[in-house]
This record gives structure tokens, sequence and C-alpha cells, in this order.
């Protein structure tokens, strides 16, 4: 069975990917349309029979495996991965099974003890990754504590609720209306594809000690922590992301983006002088770009926007460029640390200052399918416990994002 099931599953694999190489090569979005369509369809069949694939392959773990003393799990020898299952997503429980998962989930996390098989009985298999699923209590307080707390860009940018293995096809902005009348009817306009923007399912992960782990002995103390830090390291991961991302392995920044062409150079003078932003910057703002913000370091702002003033020094940021903390000109600023986007001051000629973009074009693909897997570092000894999330971003139409840099 288990043969025939992986036979099955890499038939589905050359399928889906014949369909990916047909969807790049397309410049018609009806055909792009129904090819994504299909990849779906395709993608719906992998899903189940990975599921099928997880159950024979945790059946297998958990024949072999055994639970280690509440007392002594740190000197019981800890497999390099604890349990192959797939990589799962919890789904929606009772209030006893939710309690009773979250339960399991400490244990496993703490001591290693596999989640019983019951309790996993209403996970949905999404990837072949390992690790069990985090609760989905767990989840949403780690997304309501991100919000809140961190993540200035992330929190700002548009979440997508996709799986990944998309194309999104981008469409030129040349079609107009035309005049008619009951003799000279219009023709029929055909959208023009100028590109498409595929998005990725990269895998992130997050390590967290055994030793401050074992600390957390209650089920509140432990759930507060894991929280606490996987929002922490994730949120500035993202907001880091959004702005450097290579694109290779991870998800693309607004700055490595080649397709992002939009570019104003500054200099110290000019950056404290109200006119020159209205000149060199907003003068050449596409008419369609007015929506967006601003991200600047702090000590950017506060060094630079916060000190305009007139020829004997009086201060006039406010009545001449509207600014407060959180807006320039009547824009948001998305105040940032320097690791994100360089101080003036340090920053070298041509490095990104700052800059102008629409949250609303910024995708991030979210689906809230956080696992974690632990396993023994046998170099170093110690009980590892990582946190594991599959995300991608990407600018979606680059037209109304601009570069700001230094001169």
């Amino acid at each position: 069975m288990k043969k025939h099931l992986e036979k099955k599953l890499a038939r589905l694999q050359a399928k889906k990917n014949d369909l990916v190489t047909r969807c790049n090569a397309s410049t018609d979005v009806t055909e792009v349309r129904s090819l994504t369509a299909q990849m779906e369809d395709i993608n719906a069949e992998i899903e189940e029979i990975r599921e099928m694939l997880a159950e024979i392959e945790a059946e297998e773990a958990r024949a072999k495996s055994h639970t280690p003393d509440n007392d002594d799990y740190f000197s019981a020898p800890a497999p390099e991965q604890t349990v192959p299952v797939n990589h799962v997503v919890a789904s929606t429980r009772s209030a006893d099974s939710a309690m009773e998962y979250r339960q399991a989930f400490m244990n496993y996390v703490l001591k290693g003890t596999p989640i019983p098989a019951e309790l996993r009985s209403d996970e949905q298999i999404t990837t072949s990754e390992t690790g069990y699923a985090i609760p989905m209590t767990l989840i949403q307080q780690i997304i309501n504590t991100a919000k809140a707390k961190y993540g200035n860009l992330y929190r700002r940018a548009r979440k997508m609720p996709i799986k990944g293995d998309l194309q999104v096809p981008i469409t030129g902005d040349d079609i107009m209306m035309t005049w008619i009348t009951e003799a000279s009817p219009s023709e029929r306009k055909k959208l023009n594809t100028v590109g498409r923007v595929l998005f990725n399912r990269y895998m992130a992960e997050i390590k967290i000690a055994q030793s401050i782990l074992s600390e957390t002995v209650t089920l509140q103390a432990f759930e507060n922590y894991i929280v606490e830090v996987v929002a922490k390291a994730f949120m500035r991961t993202m907001d880091y992301g959004i702005v450097n991302g290579s694109g290779d392995g991870q998800m693309l920044g607004i700055a490595n983006d080649v397709r992002v062409t939009n570019v104003v150079t500054m200099t110290a003078a000019q950056m404290s002088d109200w006119k020159a932003w209205k000149t060199r910057f907003f003068a050449n703002l596409p008419a369609g770009a007015e929506d967006g913000s601003f991200i600047f370091a702090k000590s950017t702002r506060i060094t630079y926007l916060e000190t305009m003033c007139d020829s004997n020094g009086r201060p006039i940021f406010r009545e001449a460029a509207d600014l407060t903390e959180q807006s320039f000109f009547g824009k948001t600023i998305d105040s940032v640390e320097s690791s994100i986007v360089k101080d003036f001051d340090t920053a070298s000629a041509g490095d990104v200052i700052g800059i102008f973009w629409d949250p609303e074009n910024y995708w991030i693909t979210e689906n809230a399918d956080w696992t974690v897997e632990r396993y023994k570092d046998q170099d170093k000894n110690q009980i590892v416990t990582k946190a594991i999330v599959i995300v991608d971003g990407k600018v979606v139409d680059p037209t109304g994002f601009v570069l700001i840099k230094k001169a």
C-alpha cells in the first residue's frame, strides 16, 4: 500500500511540475487561470496521499518509539527526529479535546512524549515535512501578539490565505474606455499580461533551547513562553524580509526586487528641506501611488524630518510637512530599526535609507500552519525544539513603490 501511494504521489508531482512549466511559459491570462485551477486540484490529491502516507509512517514510528520517564528525559537518548510524521495543521476541536491536545503538545515539547493518535484524528496534512501541529489556540495567540506588539511592516502587509505554488498574473494599464455610437461599437480589449508573481513554499524555523523550556512547568507558563518567543522571532524576521529578503529560499524584499525601478536620491540637506521633498519626491510620484506610506529608520525620522526649520532656525516641520511621529506630508510613517532600513548618517552613498510602499501590494502567504519538531543535537548533547512555518512574501505590483537612496 505504501509503495503504491508513493508511486501515485510521484506521478502527480510530475504532472504538477508540467503544469507549472506551462504556466510559466503562458502569456494568456485565461490559460494561466485554468492551469492554476488544475494545479489546485492536483495539490488537493497530493495532500490526501501525503495524509495517508503520514498515518502509515506515524504507525511505524509509534511501534518503534518509547516514552522516556518524566524524571530522566534529559539523560534518555533522544532520536534525531522523535516522530517522523508529516507537517500538520491543527483544526477545530471540542473544548475537552483541545485541552487534551494542549497538554499532550506540552509533554511532547518538554519530554518527547508522542502525541496519541486519537488526539490527532482531525489534523490536516499539508506538506511532507516533520513535526506536530502547534495547537490552534497558540497559533491565534502568536498572531495576535505579533500584530499587537511587533512587526510594524508585517501587520500592514496584505495576508493571503494561499498555499504557495501559485502564480498571480500582473496586467498592464493600457486598456482605455472608448466612446461609441450606434454605428461604431467598440472593439474588445484583451488584457495585457506583463508578468507574473510566483509564491513559493519557503520554510523558516525558530530553535528554542531545551534548558529554557524545562523551567516552564505549568501549561499557562509554557504557552505564554512559546507565544512570546515565536512571535518576537517571527515578526523580526518578517519585517526584515519585507525590506531585505533575497528571494533565494526566502521571501523577496522590496529593496532587492529588480522590478522596483522608481528611485529618488536625497542629500543630507535635501532630507531636511520640505521644498526638496515636494519637488524631488512628490512631484514625481505616480498618481496611483498616492495612498502609500513611508518606511524610515526611527533615527532618520528624528534627525532629519523632525529638524526642518526656516533660515532663522525656527522649526517648521509640523506646518510645512504635516509631520508627526506617525505621518509625513499626510502619509503614514512605519518606523523600523536601522538593521532593517539603514540610518541616513551611517549609510553609504547608494544605500536605501527610506521606502515608499503600498502595503496592499505586498502579499504574504499566511496559512498559520506552524509545527514543532524535537530532536537531539549530538555534537552539543542538547535537546532542541524547532518551531517551523511555511511562508512567502513578494511585491505584486511594483509601480507604486519608490526606493529613497542616499545621494
